[in-house]
Formats: structure tokens, sequence, C-alpha cells
């Protein structure tokens, strides 16, 4: 949710941009793979925005809004697995988030509201508050994914021996809190509370981007050296 439409259509270009670069550049990495895919949710979920405001298919594209950053947790705790090098049963990873997409395709009225305003957007839907234990499953799965995430990049960054390694994951962990965090409480924790208000998430993600950027030629770095 971003100040205007077209400051969402920019961020959009700019993110796809530094995703495209990021995988151009350092496509080998694990960091620049699991990187670049969370830059391009972020950059389509601002580009869904612009639709969003633009065109009279509120409801379609507020539903894609939901389901994509759904998915931003799992990509996440995703990500910080391959990165400590667990061994996970991927679909495990996804299935809440895969649920929860179903649910908001096959519920009907999904979205219940949602307008473009002059600063910000509001969009509601079902879970908040007539669905409330939903919701409570939902703020679950969105904070713990974040928390186990932020727990394996936390415990990689104390236990690496190696500098640029250590500073890489740093970066990676900080990226991780920037982008999850205020989608928890902007997007989850918030609209519980029928909360409105005009959101900074773009700026956000912008950082995001930038930081694995950075991470991504670290990573590069390290395993040329």
């Amino acid at each position: 949710m971003c100040f205007a439409p077209h400051v969402s259509l920019a961020t959009a270009v700019i993110e796809f941009t530094l995703g495209i670069i990021i995988l151009l550049k350092f496509r080998k990495s694990v960091v620049s793979r699991f990187g670049a895919a969370l830059v391009f949710v972020l950059g389509l979920y601002q580009l869904i925005e612009f639709m969003f405001c633009i065109t009279d298919q509120r409801v379609l594209w507020a539903t894609i809004g939901f389901i994509t950053y759904t998915f931003l947790p799992a990509i996440g705790l995703h990500f910080a697995v391959r990165f400590v090098k667990l061994k996970i049963n991927t679909l495990l990873i996804y299935l809440p988030a895969v649920i929860f997409g179903l649910i908001s395709l096959l519920a009907t009225n999904f979205i219940t509201g949602g307008s473009c305003h002059t600063i910000f957007i509001s969009v509601d839907n079902v879970f908040f508050p007539e669905h409330i234990i939903v919701a409570f499953f939902y703020a679950l799965y969105y904070s713990s994914y974040i928390l186990v995430a932020c727990f394996l990049m936390w415990k990689k960054y104390f236990l690496s021996k190696n500098k640029e390694e250590k500073r890489m994951t740093f970066i990676l962990l900080g990226g991780l809190l920037i982008v999850t965090i205020p989608a928890t409480i902007l997007m989850v924790i918030f609209p519980m509370f029928d909360v409105v208000f005009a959101s900074m998430y773009c700026e956000f993600s912008l950082v995001f981007a930038i930081m694995i950027s950075v991470a991504a030629y670290l990573d590069y770095k390290y395993k040329l050296s």
C-alpha cells in the first residue's frame, strides 16, 4: 500500500529492474535466486496496487494482492532454510500459503470493500473481523514464519567464522526484518483492529531490494574468493 498509484508503478519498475540485474549478474547464487524472487513478488504487489487504482476490477486485483503478500513469509522461510542448508520438505513450507490463497479464491465475496484514496489504499476482506479464528491462524502463520526465518539467519550469523559470510548474513537478516515485519503490522495486525492507515510499504520494499542487491554481490564475491 503506497502513497499514490504512480508511486506504486514507479516502485514496481525499479524492483523489477533490480531483480533482473541481480539474476543477470549473480544468477548462480542461492542469495540472488531467492532474493530476486522476493524482489519480483514485491514489485508485483506494487503493480497490483497500481492496477487496483486505475481499473474497475478492484475485487480481482485486491484478491491477487492478498495472495501475493500471503506468499511472502513462505518464500522468506524457504530462502532462510536453503541458505542455512537445512533439509525440509518444500511443499510443507508453502502449504499454509496455498490454503489461504485457495480460501481467498473460493470464498464467496472474500473482498468486502476497497478504496483508492488520495494518499493510501484500503482493502477489507472477510478474515477481519468476521472470521476471527481464521484471522488468528493467518496471523500465526505470518508471524511464526518470520520468526523462524529470522532465527535461522541469526543463528547462521553467530556461527559463521568467515567475515564476508557474516556481513552478508547480517544484511539478509536485516532485509528479512524490513520486508516482513512491516507487512505483518500493516497488512495483518492493523486490519484485525479495523485500522486504516497511510502505508509506507513501498519504501520498505525498495530498501529491501537494495539490501538484497548488496547481499547478492557479497555472496558472489565470497564464492569467488
